[in-house]
């Protein structure tokens, strides 16, 4: 992003070395080996920066942390003079990572941001925002696009229609299993600077844009809501008065009959006195993502589970134990 998109990013706040047959959304029933995360140490309770030096650079601003739902493909973004483009690692055939490379569709320009990305469900098509210009809508806005898979890489990027783009800005999209389509935005109407808002898609057409409401939403700024796929629960980045500096991330449970209720303060060491924003919980459950000063963190998704009553499983665990010496 380019420093005022930057600071908007900042106020409001995989799973990969598995064979063919093994499940693409997790579960738990493979063993999480650093080589599902690019080889990466796994942390345990503790935030920690992924990847230094290959993705978290000492010299560069980066936040998002994605992977495709085969587990095949990692994507963030970084900052690249002005603006903040996508990039993308592989995993290749003998199971190592390429090194990281600018996504096609963030290629073809250099002045455009291009972040929050989120894949579909199936992942043949990938979400992210973009303050490039839209047809339809106010120059200068940030809006959601939408990219779908073609032969070889990515297609041709479209701007998505009313009523999730407005002459407002509208921030980290993310959809469900279900069709339900989350993202947050700054559009007239809401409860405070940035609202938490869903919508249903269906066959690409979205209809009956809500407003979460008083649960979710505050006076101040609600955005980046992470959303488990099955909508059990979801993680907010939100400026409150009981924060403890920046903003902070928040649980917020889903009740059986479908109303959310209230927003839990996740606490240190995930939330600091700084900027704690991007929460992803990974596919298989095991860890979870999200950005600080620049850098990319993972630690223990158990921070997350302990809210549901869950505990991680014991495969998330596998090479911390063993590398702790426990190999008996």
């Amino acid at each position: 992003m380019r420093s005022g998109f930057l600071s908007l990013a900042l106020i409001i706040a995989v799973t990969a070395c598995v064979d063919d047959t093994a499940p693409a959304n997790g579960g738990n029933t493979e063993q999480a080996t650093s080589a599902f995360y690019l080889g990466q140490p796994l942390p345990g309770m503790k935030p920690e920066i992924f990847a230094p030096g290959l993705v978290s650079s000492p010299d560069k601003r980066e936040l998002n942390a994605v992977f495709s739902p085969d587990g095949r493909e990692f994507y963030f973004a970084r900052q690249i003079g002005e603006a903040y483009k996508t990039f993308v690692m592989h995993r290749q055939a003998d199971g190592d990572w390429s090194t990281p490379q600018m996504a096609s569709f963030s290629a073809t320009n250099t002045e455009w941001d291009e972040v929050d990305m989120w894949f579909s469900p199936d992942g043949d098509a990938l979400y992210y925002i973009s303050n490039a210009p839209a047809s339809g809508f106010a120059g200068g806005s940030v809006n959601i696009w939408r990219v779908s898979r073609a032969e070889s890489g990515w297609g041709m990027p479209e701007a998505l229609p009313a009523p999730v783009n407005s002459d407002a800005d509208e921030l980290y999209p993310l959809p469900t299993n279900s069709g339900a389509f989350y993202f947050a935005s700054s559009r007239d109407g809401g409860l405070g600077g940035r609202d938490v808002y869903v919508v249903q898609e269906d066959g690409g057409k979205f209809t009956g844009v809500r407003n979460l409401g008083q649960m979710v939403n505050s006076p101040a700024s609600d955005s980046d809501a992470y959303v488990s796929p099955d909508e059990q629960f979801m993680i907010v980045t939100a400026h409150r008065p009981e924060g403890l500096g920046g903003a902070d991330m928040y649980y917020i449970a889903r009740s059986e009959g479908g109303d959310w209720g209230e927003p839990v303060n996740l606490g240190a060491p995930v939330n600091s006195a700084d900027h704690d924003y991007t929460p992803i919980v990974t596919a298989d459950r095991c860890f979870f993502f999200f950005t600080r000063n620049g850098d990319i963190y993972w630690v223990s998704a158990q921070l997350v589970l302990k809210h549901l009553g869950e505990s991680v499983d014991d495969a998330c665990k596998a090479d911390a134990w063993l590398e702790n010496g426990n190999n008996g």
